[in-house]
């Protein structure tokens, strides 16, 4: 099944793609679905959920954030990304979920049978972590001024799959289920020429409790990675 709408895509990439203009305010509440944007990955699941539903009345969580999820220093934004999948006869599919200010776009492909599926069970939201992590950054600066910039915009996301520590290699994997929380900033890509995002700082979380993890802060700045679970 195919929730996408044509008329309205270019549209719709623009907000996600551009300087954050489509990002910008006042809250928005849209009484169809009864969302109040800027929205966390919790609030915004509710929407997400019901076109999943439509999609496939099994469809299970896979992952939420990554993707076009970019959130304000409250863990608020306006774009969402989710990931479910759905077993339709002997067919395993996995459906990418966008809501761009509420407004889906969606495809749906073939997958394989996924080794775990996304349990939400008491999770912290976005409104917990992103400010977990510019206190986190904040006490490092104490320390070592100016170590961590912090900018407007951050990205989060968790998945099924373990996310803590970063493999180092296919024999090292990770064996911690993580929020991730990503400093963003907007750079142009030397190939593209494209304002894209990039990640200064990115933060691991336990999911539940919002304990640091850990954290890693790169020499440059790196292209934020589009989750493909």
């Amino acid at each position: 099944m195919d929730l996408r709408r044509p008329a309205v895509l270019a549209a719709l990439l623009a907000c996600a793609l551009g300087a954050g203009a489509c990002s910008d305010g006042p809250p928005t509440a849209l009484s169809d679905d009864a969302i109040e944007l800027p929205a966390t990955l919790l609030e915004a699941k509710r929407l997400a959920d019901r076109q999943a539903a439509d999609w496939s009345p099994t469809a299970q969580l896979l992952w939420i954030g990554g993707g076009f999820t970019v959130l304000d220093a409250d863990g608020r934004g306006r774009n969402h990304t989710f990931f479910y999948y759905a077993r339709f006869g002997l067919m395993h599919r996995r459906l990418d979920m966008h809501l761009f200010s509420a407004a889906p776009w969606a495809f749906d492909r073939p997958t394989s049978p996924p080794a775990a599926l996304l349990d939400l069970t008491d999770v912290v939201d976005t409104d917990v972590v992103v400010p977990a992590a510019i206190a986190y950054a904040e006490s490092i600066n104490v320390a070592h001024p100016d170590s961590i910039p912090i900018p407007e915009s951050f990205a989060a996301r968790l998945s099924a799959e373990p996310a803590w520590p970063e493999p180092q290699n296919v024999s090292d994997p990770a064996d911690s289920v993580a929020w991730r929380v990503d400093f963003l900033v907007e750079q142009v890509h030397p190939s593209s020429g494209a304002r894209v995002w990039y990640s200064t700082a990115r933060f691991y979380f336990q999911p539940r409790t919002a304990a640091l993890f850990g954290t890693v802060v790169p020499d440059q700045p790196q292209l934020y990675p589009y989750p493909s679970p």
